[in-house]
């Protein structure tokens, strides 16, 4: 999801990724989204019937910022809504859970944009929008994991304890006014892997979830191990 706190009535954008046990993006996976809302409504979301979107990039090894399956959804009433992903594969089935939230009281609305998946020998960039509701003048506060590699910029600490690394800007945050934060990192060359990022916190506010990436293969193994009548490997 782009957020983990939304508005009534606003879009939610959800990007998905399906990789194999050995890392490798499965392109042709049968998706079903269930969104519970709090009235216990649900809404069913299938790569079947169209709902939920293939990316032209879904098999392309290296840096792409689009998730290889997309979808949204438009919120109605205040309170926490409930997600079943499934995926069916022709190695079985898996399924995870995840939430959100609605509400119209938000301090600081943060959206993010950035990989859902990640080629690990390339740099991405995470970019981080606030919308405040009020004005805020103090530090903001990122969550990585410590084995990623963080580029410097003007304004931007980087402090690592245990298995985090801290990244704290110190910003004028203005009512109403967006500001516009990012910041490029490096994951370890392994793979598969999965990382979370955040959560995002400006003072006592903070997201309510983390941002979920999953590590490919990487392209020398995926170049070993290609299936029966595969040609080419693209690389990015």
């Amino acid at each position: 999801f782009d957020k983990s706190i939304y508005k009534e009535n606003e879009q939610v954008n959800i990007g998905i990724g399906v990789l194999d046990d050995f890392g490798r993006m499965v392109c042709n996976a049968d998706l079903k989204l269930e969104i519970t809302d709090p009235y216990n409504k649900k809404t069913i979301l299938e790569t079947s019937k169209g709902e939920i979107k293939i990316s032209s990039e879904c098999e392309f090894y290296g840096v792409t910022n689009l998730p290889d399956y997309y979808t949204n959804y438009t919120t109605s009433i205040k309170g926490e809504y409930q997600i079943n992903l499934t995926a069916i594969t022709s190695t079985g089935i898996r399924s995870i859970t995840d939430k959100f939230i609605v509400t119209n009281d938000i301090d600081f609305d943060v959206s993010r944009s950035g990989p859902t998946r990640i080629y690990p020998e390339a740099n991405y960039i995470m970019n981080l929008t606030i919308k405040p509701s009020k004005n805020y003048n103090g530090t903001i506060k990122e969550y990585v994991p410590s084995v990623f590699e963080i580029s410097q910029q003007e304004g931007l600490s980087i402090k690592t304890i245990k298995n985090i690394k801290i990244l704290t800007w110190n910003k004028n945050l203005i009512k109403d006014k967006p500001l516009n934060i990012y910041y490029e990192f490096d994951a370890p060359d392994i793979s598969p892997e999965f990382y979370l990022l955040g959560p995002l916190e400006i003072n006592s506010f903070h997201e309510l979830r983390q941002w979920q990436i999953a590590s490919d293969k990487i392209l020398s193994t995926v170049a070993m191990s290609a299936p029966t009548g595969a040609t080419t490997v693209n690389k990015g």
